[in-house]
């Protein structure tokens, strides 16, 4: 245990702490930003999935609610250039659903394909009945060819769901949620067809 604990620290990102591994990841906490948000990131090397088809899962902003576990619903509102503004709502138990806006893209650089987020705070958002508009969502993937084969895999976000939260319900995103959204995201990549 000590061995996994001091190669997750050594791997881990400066400013950032070891919370875990799962789906062939590492999982870290970041260090605590100025508005009391704290950063979770994940990062892989998934032999089993290919980069093409994780970025054509990535780029399908109207459909991430099939791929990301806990969005419910992802449906793009307009887009701007290589920009694509997407309403999210995202469900978790123990807490009201969260809605949001958010502008993604699709950047390319030295071979790595990111696909990136941050909270549109300035656009209109229609409430839903009972939901709360999270305050911050930003984030990125970050795919790139592994020199071991398949697919070397960065997940960061940064997310504020506003409103009352359960501390069990934050403790359990750090660590449980952002390990089911990388083994359910690496399942569908590495999924034949699709």
């Amino acid at each position: 245990m000590w061995t996994l604990l001091l190669s997750l620290a050594l791997a881990a990102p400066p400013g950032f702490e070891p919370v875990g591994e799962g789906a062939g990841c590492q999982l870290f906490r970041g260090p605590v930003h100025a508005d009391g948000t704290q950063p979770i990131r994940a990062e892989c090397h998934w032999p089993d999935v290919a980069p093409r088809r994780l970025e054509g899962l990535l780029t399908r902003f109207d459909r991430l609610d099939e791929l990301i576990p806990p969005v419910v619903r992802s449906e793009i509102v307009r887009t701007e250039g290589p920009r694509a503004l997407v309403h999210q709502v995202a469900q978790v138990r123990g807490i009201a659903p969260r809605q949001v806006l958010v502008w993604m893209e699709r950047t390319a650089s030295d071979g790595a394909v990111r696909v990136s987020w941050v909270t549109a705070s300035g656009e209109r958002l229609d409430l839903l009945p009972r939901h709360v508009r999270a305050p911050r969502n930003d984030g990125a993937w970050e795919v790139a060819p592994h020199p071991d084969g398949g697919s070397r895999v960065v997940h960061e976000v940064t997310y504020d769901p506003g409103g009352s939260v359960p501390a069990w319900v934050v403790r359990w995103a750090q660590a449980g949620g952002l390990r089911d959204v990388m083994e359910t995201v690496r399942a569908a990549a590495s999924r034949p067809g699709g």
